[in-house]
């Protein structure tokens, strides 16, 4: 591809051929950035145009692409050192602080883990303890059954008795027997709804605990993501941005 460089410089064609490797390199590393480079990047490509040129300003033409590097050739080397070690002391500040945001984070998670699990621990005493409540309820209550069963059966002993003793018919007695027996039943179906209902509803107050808990933690976990995403967008927003250079390019087709 010819190339009409006789008015920029007077060297040889690997010469040439050196400064255009580096100018299309540098060319490349501006179209990914936006158009915008870091003098760091190009602190060699500049150094050796400007050493090999001698010379303010470089143009090199072609028929696809026109890139004028304008440069101070003095002061390109002492800026561009000076720059770029500004930029790795900046990249480097930015490391440490990213480092220690994210150790933060990992504290703070792991503080609110600990949390987490004390809590849970907690709500397990508290459901065994509920658990323990229930079984002595229920104890008591069969034993009060058992109780009103024997009561039931004294009275109807006695009640026997006294018919036998006054000659009362055996109809009559089985009647009173099954009508006692009836009643047991009645109060024991009574005393075992009471007791299923008062499990359910210590089930679902402990179950709503755990939802609200679990809830609780997923939208804390969910805050702490979007911390995290929300500082690492901001990081790499400010480490997008292009710090000020002594160098600009200009590309045109």
């Amino acid at each position: 591809m010819p190339f009409s460089v006789r008015n920029a410089f007077n060297y040889q064609c690997n010469v040439l051929q050196k400064a255009i490797f580096y100018a299309v390199v540098t060319v490349s590393l501006i179209s990914i950035n936006r158009m915008q480079t870091r003098a760091g990047l190009i602190a060699s490509p500049l150094q050796w145009l400007s050493a090999s040129a001698g010379s303010a300003n470089i143009i090199i033409s072609s028929s696809s692409y026109r890139m004028i590097i304008i440069s101070s050739s003095s002061s390109t080397t002492t800026t561009t050192t000076t720059t770029t070690t500004i930029i790795i002391i900046i990249i480097i500040i930015i490391i440490i602080i990213i480092i220690i945001i994210i150790y933060i984070i990992y504290i703070i998670y792991i503080i609110y883990i600990i949390i987490y699990i004390i809590i849970y621990i907690i709500i397990i005493i508290i459901i065994i303890i509920i658990i323990i409540i229930i079984i002595i309820i229920i104890i008591i209550i069969i034993i009060i059954i058992i109780i009103i069963i024997i009561i039931i059966i004294i009275i109807i002993i006695i009640i026997i008795i006294i018919i036998i003793i006054n000659n009362i018919s055996i109809i009559i007695i089985i009647i009173i027997i099954i009508i006692i027996i009836i009643i047991i039943i009645i109060i024991i179906i009574i005393i075992i709804i009471i007791i299923i209902i008062f499990i359910i509803i210590i089930i679902i107050t402990i179950t709503q605990i755990i939802i609200s808990t679990t809830t609780t933690t997923i939208i804390i976990i969910r805050i702490i993501i979007i911390i995290m995403i929300i500082t690492i967008i901001d990081i790499i927003l400010f480490l997008s941005q292009s710090p000020p250079s002594d160098s600009y390019f200009v590309i045109d087709r």
